[in-house]
């Protein structure tokens, strides 16, 4: 029974830093503005939800991504340190001009 008990406690323990691993990558927008909003889309991971999201702010996609800082990153870098699919989504930004180092080619 005291084996049981030991494994039982490993696995708890186990499963619940597991958790607090992929807790640590969740972005907490602080206000409501248009920028906070295209900040987090972009970390999702969809692409239909970022492209809405910029459909909605009203502004280019060119302009967003070289214009829009989250937490003192541009964007790409932001989506890169943060984001889900961050390949996927700053190619979408960038419009495929994105490389694997985190540049963009040219816009």
């Amino acid at each position: 029974m005291n084996t049981l008990t030991k494994s039982i406690a490993i696995s708890v323990l186990a499963i619940s830093s597991i958790g607090l691993a992929n807790a640590a990558n969740v972005i907490v927008p602080t206000d409501n503005s248009i920028t906070t909003k295209l900040c987090v889309a972009a970390t999702k991971g969809s692409k239909a939800k970022l492209s809405k999201a910029i459909n909605d702010s009203r502004l280019s996609k060119r302009f967003v991504v070289e214009n829009v800082k989250c937490n003192e990153l541009d964007l790409v870098n932001f989506v890169e340190q943060f984001g889900e699919n961050p390949e996927k989504m700053n190619s979408f930004l960038t419009s495929g001009k994105y490389n694997k180092a985190g540049t963009i080619a040219s816009l």
